[in-house]
């Protein structure tokens, strides 16, 4: 969390996917927190799949907040 007001932190990674398999998943704006942006890194690298009719090649930018309190994660519409 971020200062005394417990503000979630936000974070922009940028990833590919091809044929619904999430590849070259990056940092875009991290959160300040280098352990903390690591970790998001490595779980999305891990975890995150799509429908295989999805993507081929494509580059998109993905933006969350991640609230350690409620511990959960919300993507952001901008």
């Amino acid at each position: 969390m971020q200062g005394a007001d417990g503000k979630p932190l936000s974070l922009d990674v940028t990833l590919s996917v091809d044929h619904g398999q999430v590849y070259g998943v990056g940092l875009l704006r991290g959160t300040g927190y280098s352990d903390v942006d690591s970790a998001v890194v490595k779980w999305i690298q891990s975890n995150w799949k799509t429908a295989t009719w999805f993507g081929v090649g494509t580059e998109s930018a993905v933006s969350f907040e991640i609230d350690p309190t409620l511990r959960q994660v919300r993507f952001e519409a901008r």
